[in-house]
């Protein structure tokens, strides 16, 4: 007979119900926001001996802020996922999800203060 007060039977494990949007919200706010910093990153670093050679150093800040919109939108839709999510683990998800977009945005607005003020062709 065991004591009700510790009581170590190993019994079934209780399933944690987790929504589908849960899964969606990692793909939306953890995963594509620093991929696509990464792809941002290497496309302008890319781009700027072409740009350079061409004469189109405009080329280099503008695929910055087409960067700079896109992660907006990962923003603003991590943002609603995490408003509208009623479960906790989906709820967690979903802003630590925001707080990745927003990292994200803010480091691809930081890459490109300085190719709007200096031309990346000069030497």
């Amino acid at each position: 007979m065991s004591d009700p007060e510790y009581n170590f039977e190993i019994g079934p494990v209780p399933s944690v119900p987790v929504s589908a949007g849960a899964g969606l919200s990692v793909v939306l706010g953890w995963l594509l926001p620093p991929v696509w910093w990464l792809t941002q990153f290497q496309v302008r670093y890319a781009l700027v001996p072409w740009a350079c050679k061409v004469g189109k150093p405009w080329s280099v800040p503008a695929v910055g802020l087409v960067a700079l919109v896109v992660a907006g939108i990962f923003f603003v839709t991590a943002k609603t996922r995490a408003v509208r999510d009623r479960e906790d683990t989906a709820k967690l998800v979903g802003q630590v999800g925001v707080w990745s977009s927003a990292l994200f945005f803010v480091l691809i607005a930081a890459q490109l203060l300085p190719d709007l003020f200096v031309d990346g062709c000069t030497h």
